[in-house]
This record gives C-alpha cells, sequence and structure tokens, in this order.
C-alpha cells in the first residue's frame, strides 16, 4: 500500500507535467515556426519585397487639386486624374493633367496633357505627351511639352509649337507666354526660332 507521502509526490508530479509539457511542446513548434521562415524556399522573400515595393510606388493622390494666385493677380487651378511620387523621388507625376489661368481683366489660358510632372517644391508643372493650349484671345495650339509656372503666369517650351491663331495658323520652333510688362492685366505671346505664320483672309 503506498503511503500518503508517495501520494502526494505523485500528485505534484502529473500537476507539474500538465503545465511543463504543453510550454515545452509550444517552444518546440515556435522554433520550428522560426527556422521554417528563416530558411523557407529561396523565392518567398524576394516576392514578398518585390510585392510592397510595388505597393510604395503606387501610392498616390486621387484627383489632387492646386488653386491660388499668381504675383501678377491671376488666378491658377491646377488639376489631374492622379498624382503618386516619381521614381527618382524629386518630383510627382501626374495624368489627365489640367491647368487655368484666369486674368483680372477675364483673359483665360487652359492647358491640358495626358500627363504631367511637379517638382516637390510646386513653384513649376510640365506637360507632357497631347499637350494643347487654348487662350480666349483665339489661340488653339499643340506641343510636345509645356512648362507652366504657379507663381506668375508665364508658360513656355524650347520645342516646337503649332496650331491656330486669330489670323490664320502659326508654328515655332519655341514659345513663351508672359504679362505685358507694358499693359495691366494683359500677356504677351511671343513665338521664336523658325517662326512660320499662314494668314488666313476673314479669320
Amino acid at each position: 500500500m503506498a503511503s500518503p507521502q508517495s501520494d502526494d509526490l505523485h500528485t505534484r508530479l502529473v500537476t507539474w507535467l500538465k503545465i511543463t509539457l504543453p510550454l515545452v511542446a509550444l517552444a518546440f513548434l515556435a522554433t520550428l515556426f522560426l527556422f521554417s521562415n528563416r530558411f523557407g524556399q529561396e523565392g518567398e522573400l524576394p516576392f514578398a519585397k518585390i510585392d510592397v515595393e510595388e505597393l510604395a510606388r503606387r501610392q498616390g493622390i486621387t484627383a489632387p487639386e492646386f488653386s491660388g494666385t499668381t504675383t501678377d493677380g491671376a488666378a491658377v487651378n491646377l488639376r489631374a486624374r492622379s498624382a503618386h511620387p516619381a521614381q527618382d523621388g524629386d518630383q510627382a507625376r501626374m495624368d489627365q493633367l489640367a491647368a487655368t489661368y484666369r486674368g483680372a481683366d477675364g483673359a483665360v489660358i487652359e492647358l491640358r496633357a495626358e500627363e504631367g510632372r511637379m517638382p516637390l517644391d510646386g513653384q513649376s508643372v510640365t506637360l507632357e505627351k497631347g499637350v494643347e493650349m487654348t487662350t480666349s484671345a483665339g489661340y488653339r495650339l499643340t506641343a510636345t511639352d509645356l512648362t507652366a509656372l504657379t507663381a506668375r503666369t508665364e508658360v513656355s517650351t524650347d520645342n516646337p509649337v503649332r496650331g491656330q491663331a486669330p489670323f490664320g495658323t502659326i508654328e515655332g520652333g519655341a514659345m513663351i507666354l508672359t504679362p505685358d510688362p507694358a499693359k495691366a492685366n494683359s500677356y504677351v505671346l511671343v513665338f521664336k526660332k523658325g517662326v512660320r505664320m499662314v494668314y488666313q483672309p476673314g479669320s
């Protein structure tokens, strides 16, 4: 017959094993899980890294819009379908970009492009691909690119531009639109580099 002391020792041993064995098993499983993650298939972690980087590149803003007033008194509005950081990180890329300048005298300059980019300082925006510029003075122009300032009314390009003018058609190797220094609330549109004009009577 077992003594009360032996029964007590047996009870304590069983109780201790009930607590200890599950903890040991849990620690063993955790160790297996840790090492299986560390030494798993070589393709798992690189794919996860690529997915994260791709997600970061696609982060952006839907329908961004910027409004302000230029130093020459024009109201400027810039909007796009979406914007996201460029790969170099120094500027934002935008698509379906549109910009509008409204002068104090009612003159309107509208810019549109399929794509565009803006430096992080926000001082300018460059329109690219399918670029169009229309003005309330009767100009409708196309260009490979246009750079528009946001602090003052200035639109320019050093590349060919062509289109309809109030008097007919016009084209040039460069163009710049700025406020008229001789007349308030007016603008001067200057074509450069091999300018060609075709006058159409009755225009």
